[in-house]
């Protein structure tokens, strides 16, 4: 039975640890969810550059990569869903809807090119379209 005294459960937890549980890891999760989206990101631009590169099998290379994609779109969904139940966020909001958007948007379009060179069965990659993965994964490894 709670002592309604000190706020304690019986189980030696204080109301104010309870809530600092509740409230704390919220902010955390948003993070962590972030930096998936992140490696995901990532993983995507290696598998893209990987892809434009040296692959000879576009097709299977292209599917891995709408994997990824696919999981990215979860990520962003679970990001968004935190947000919209998350009272303060530790940073704005908007910043992070525009965030894990403008990330998703990575890979919708890494995926498209992938789509593109199966699609018009392109058998040869340009030595620029090469150099522009390679820019990609650098870029990428500039995210935190």
């Amino acid at each position: 039975m709670a002592d309604e005294g000190t706020g304690s459960n019986g189980r030696g937890e204080s109301l104010a640890m309870r809530l600092k549980f509740r409230v704390m890891p919220r902010e955390r999760q948003l993070f962590a969810v972030l930096r998936q989206i992140v490696a995901n990101v990532q993983e995507g631009l290696h598998l893209l550059n990987h892809l434009l590169a040296d692959s000879t099998e576009f097709g299977v290379e292209a599917r891995r990569l709408r994997d990824l994609e696919h999981r990215g779109d979860e990520l962003t969904h679970h990001l968004v869903r935190q947000l919209d139940s998350t009272f303060v966020t530790p940073v704005d909001r908007g910043d992070m809807y525009a965030l894990a958007a403008g990330l998703d948007d990575v890979l919708d379009l890494a995926d498209e090119v992938a789509d593109v060179i199966v699609l018009d069965r392109i058998d040869s990659i340009t030595a620029e379209a090469k150099q522009l993965g390679e820019i990609l994964v650098e870029i990428g490894q500039h995210y935190p």
